[in-house]
């Protein structure tokens, strides 16, 4: 089965432009960056025709600007992402001050688009950060049932179960929920108000969090995504966007999630390493585009782990609060 990738970029409004389009009084036109897995086969030789991915005039409106300082340069910002928009179909633009207490906010205007519009046309959403690295060949191997590559490198991120790659336990199965990355479990709220994850207790007053996965990147299917955003509708909102929409809103809507340790939340220098990850968190654009270039060049080699390397040397992740 070939899979078409998609990046879709969301996007919202500096406050200024959101006053701004409010004061004129026009009906409000969208909110990370997202990817959509197709599994439709690709088709066609050649290079693609750049069609957009959203109806004619549905996904940035003109009437509203992006961007900072005078009117001329955010005319100038909004007609390059409309322009964007256009060539590559990839800008999904709505009407909120786009802000990290926002997070959550976006990501359900996320999930609201892909409800209304990808319904029979995509089967995975993975949503990720714009600082984030995905390797691509590798997420694609998890995807059609396969396995990562094992390194040397990597394999200090791999704990005592998921180190056994061979294992059919590793391997993506159909299921009607599919929630996938980082799992964080017990997990407790910061009440240090100078803190960028602080939380108030009138917002959340229990001892811990509900178990829950990293806002860095997670992995979706579009039946989850369909749950997710019907549940969202119904709960309260909370700031902290991953333990809101994986950890409180999958309780409630009974959506199991499932620990992947190659959905790094952090960051490594060592490009062997990366190559064997399916994402790596904290990188700069020209960190972006080296580690591309990195895991594309066939000519590079990493080693494996070796074989008399025993567990015990492994020097694997140990997770006690999420068995």
């Amino acid at each position: 089965m070939n899979l078409n990738i998609k990046v879709v970029f969301l996007i919202g409004q500096l406050e200024s432009d959101y006053i701004r389009q409010h004061q004129r009084s026009e009906p409000p036109p969208v909110g990370d960056e997202l990817i959509s897995v197709d599994p439709s086969p690709a088709g066609g030789t050649g290079t693609p025709p750049r069609l957009s991915l959203f109806p004619s005039g549905g996904d940035v409106d003109p009437a509203f600007n992006v961007g900072s300082g005078g009117a001329e340069l955010q005319d100038e910002t909004q007609l390059r992402i409309m322009n964007e928009s256009e060539v590559y179909g990839d800008i999904i633009q709505e009407s909120f001050i786009d802000s990290y207490n926002n997070l959550t906010l976006k990501t359900i205007m996320m999930l609201k688009w892909v409800t209304n519009n990808c319904d029979g046309k995509v089967k995975f959403i993975m949503k990720c950060d714009d600082d984030t690295f995905v390797n691509v060949p590798n997420l694609l191997h998890v995807l059609l049932g396969g396995t990562v590559p094992l390194y040397k490198a990597a394999i200090s991120f791999y704990d005592a179960q998921s180190v056994r790659v061979k294992s059919s336990k590793n391997r993506l199965v159909e299921a009607k929920h599919l929630l996938t990355g980082f799992l964080f479990c017990e997990a407790k709220p910061i009440g240090d108000t100078s803190s960028k994850w602080y939380s108030p207790t009138y917002m959340y007053d229990k001892d811990v969090y509900p178990n829950y996965l990293s806002g860095t990147a997670y992995l979706m299917n579009l039946e989850a995504v369909k749950t997710l955003y019907r549940a969202s509708l119904s709960t309260p909102i909370f700031h902290l966007e991953d333990v809101y929409l994986t950890g409180i809103v999958a309780d409630r809507a009974k959506i199991g999630r499932r620990h992947h340790p190659l959905f790094f939340y952090s960051y490594t220098k060592d490009l062997c390493a990366l190559r064997g990850m399916i994402s790596q968190h904290q990188l700069q654009p020209s960190e972006i585009r080296a580690a591309y270039d990195y895991i594309t060049n066939s000519s590079i080699v990493c080693n494996g782990p070796g074989k008399k390397l025993t567990v015990g040397q492994q020097k694997l992740q140990v997770r006690t609060k999420c068995q």
